[in-house]
């Protein structure tokens, strides 16, 4: 895809992900002005208030694909350096004018401190913006430009690293990870379903980490990934490593050895499917279904917003591991882009229906427009989105 029969594309998108924002951020928008009777009033009550690793994140992750879009739309004419910087400037002022409208509303909290997390968030998304326009004009054969190649495939594993490490309470105590490590490999083995919840993500991930470097380099590469992910739970999520997650990553290195003889496209479509099947298990546990139905609501966040922001985080992380995944795999096994995400939303649609008739479950909109946003981006940035497999050529 070429760089104008991008900007279309890349036009949609800003305007989905600044709906996402300015709804997500305002909602369920019950605004009083009281106490406040002029713009110094709204400006006097903006202050640095202390935040969490978990809002960090999720402000990080919801104003990074605004940058990307941004600064892709602004490289045309502004060039790479003044993309970032008018990229930088508009999320500012939108990050501002949605915390200055959170004082009104009485469920929000306001804070300078979310608008420099937002503000880093969008910096972040034009700078990755550019540097992926950069690597498309002159790809050299480094680290970096097989890294930059495959941007779907990189998204994930930070979505998924991300997914293992949230709620990010860090934890500086070597006698608890001894302690959990211990655990795991001296603690009763009794074979239970949930090690396929792991085994399945991880063959995902380590299919990403194959598209980066090439099969006949890969295994290396997927052994040091899980070695420091692992870790990196010990350490940074705060909570102890599970012996399911332990066992589905050695069975998901198995399998990935044994895949790498596999054509890749044909490799990809034999993932998708037990990917799909996780979609479904994750989407109707546990199949405990009911005669009265309940609502299917099309507001999109509506119950995930009301929520603790760190169930939100480790949530749509998952969430946009899983829908991202299904769209990449589908794609990479050769179908057009648009297709694989057709194919997914309808999955992910179908699933949100039948939650209707489940106790516990919130049946709304909002799975299956993160499928189509997830689409949308991979066509934009991703390989496939550039070539005949592409959404557009």
């Amino acid at each position: 895809m070429n760089r104008r029969s991008s900007q279309p594309l890349a036009s949609w998108l800003l305007a989905v992900v600044g709906f996402l924002i300015v709804y997500g951020s305002l909602f369920p928008f019950h605004f009083s002005t009281a106490g406040v009777d002029s713009l110094g009033d709204l400006f006097g009550q903006l202050g640095w208030a202390r935040s969490t690793p978990s809002d960090i994140a999720s402000n990080l992750l919801l104003y990074l694909p605004l940058g990307a879009c941004l600064g892709w739309l602004l490289a045309g004419t502004l060039g790479g350096l003044l993309a970032v910087c008018g990229a930088v400037i508009l999320g500012a002022l939108l990050s501002t004018g949605i915390e200055l409208a959170q004082v009104l509303e009485t469920r929000r909290v306001a804070s300078l401190t979310d608008v420099a997390s937002n503000v880093t968030g969008t910096f972040l998304g034009a700078l990755l913006a550019m540097v992926l326009r950069l690597a498309q004009q002159s790809f050299r054969n480094s680290w970096l430009s097989r890294l930059l190649s495959q941007p779907a495939a990189l998204c994930l594993l930070v979505l998924w690293v991300g997914y293992r490490l949230a709620p990010f309470r860090i934890n500086l105590e070597p006698a608890s990870w001894l302690a959990s490590v211990e655990a795991v490999l001296l603690g009763g083995w009794n074979p239970d379903w949930a090690i396929l919840g792991f085994m399945v993500p991880w063959l995902v991930s380590f299919e990403a980490v194959s598209a980066i470097k090439g099969d006949r380099q890969s295994m290396q590469a997927c052994l040091t990934f899980a070695g420091l992910t692992l870790a990196g739970i010990l350490v940074v999520s705060g909570e102890p490593l599970s012996q399911w997650e332990a066992a589905g990553v050695v069975a998901a290195l198995l399998l990935t050895w044994l895949l790498q003889r596999m054509p890749p496209s044909l490799r990809a479509f034999a993932l998708s499917l037990p990917l799909m099947l996780l979609v479904l298990s994750v989407g109707l546990s546990p199949l405990d279904f009911v005669t009265d139905r309940d609502a299917f609501a099309l507001i999109p966040f509506g119950e995930s917003l009301l929520q603790y922001r760190s169930v939100q985080v480790v949530d749509m992380f998952h969430k946009c591991f899983l829908y991202g995944g299904l769209v990449w795999l589908l794609a990479r096994s050769g179908l057009r882009v648009m297709h694989a995400t057709l194919v997914s939303a309808a999955l992910v649609l179908g699933v949100e229906v039948l939650q209707v008739w489940l106790p516990g479950k919130t049946p709304d909109i909002t799975d299956p427009l993160l499928v189509v946003t997830a689409g949308g981006l991979i066509a934009l940035f991703d390989p496939m989105g550039r070539t005949g497999k592409g959404l557009f050529r």
